[in-house]
């Protein structure tokens, strides 16, 4: 039952984070993200694989221990059937549990060493955060030199206009000066 309460919440997981709500069209962090594919579709494989160590074993697969994979992705036991194969031949039992315990450790041990799908999806994810707060830099250092060439703009512009104003207010001084003398 370990197991198995194990694998689903690993596979609920993965469904949380990776999920789509099509009533407010939003996606979970990990939506469509090929590494978590992967990672599910490395675990699945492994689940219904049977290793090599188990050919000649009298359990060769999960099912036959009780262990089905329901539609929703989840694993579900059939106690009956699990208890069933213990008084047929424990250690049998046990060498298929330890078998595929060995087989999902290495295929997760796989995935997070060097050059394993979720070692190389952090790599390339941690290479993108780098590269956004280079841009970010850059992006912050042309805001702040357009900000300084608004702002001396403005400046120019602002004492143009107080020129005009100047320039206006003597103009319509003499035009009232030579309205005033000619009448």
């Amino acid at each position: 039952q370990a197991f198995v309460d194990s694998y689903n919440a690993v596979i609920s997981l993965i469904k949380s984070n990776t999920g789509y709500d099509a009533t407010t069209k939003t996606g979970q962090a990990l939506t469509g993200d090929s590494a978590v594919r992967s990672v599910t579709g490395n675990l699945g494989n492994v689940r219904t694989t049977v290793p090599t160590d188990l050919s000649s074993a009298t359990f060769k697969s999960l099912s036959e221990l009780g262990i089905s994979i329901q539609q929703s992705g989840l694993l579900a036991l059939d106690s009956t059937k699990l208890n069933k194969a213990i008084s047929t031949s424990p250690t049998e039992v046990i060498k298929t549990l330890g078998t595929y315990g060995k087989e999902f450790a290495l295929s997760v041990t796989g995935m997070q060493n060097t050059g394993g799908v979720v070692a190389n999806r952090l790599t390339s994810l941690n290479s993108s955060i780098a590269r956004f707060k280079t841009t970010q830099t850059s992006l912050e250092h042309r805001v702040s030199l357009i900000e300084k060439r608004y702002q001396a703009q403005f400046t120019a512009l602002d004492k143009y206009v107080s020129a005009m104003n100047i320039t206006s207010s003597a103009l319509t001084q003499q035009l009232a000066a030579l309205t005033a003398s000619s009448s």
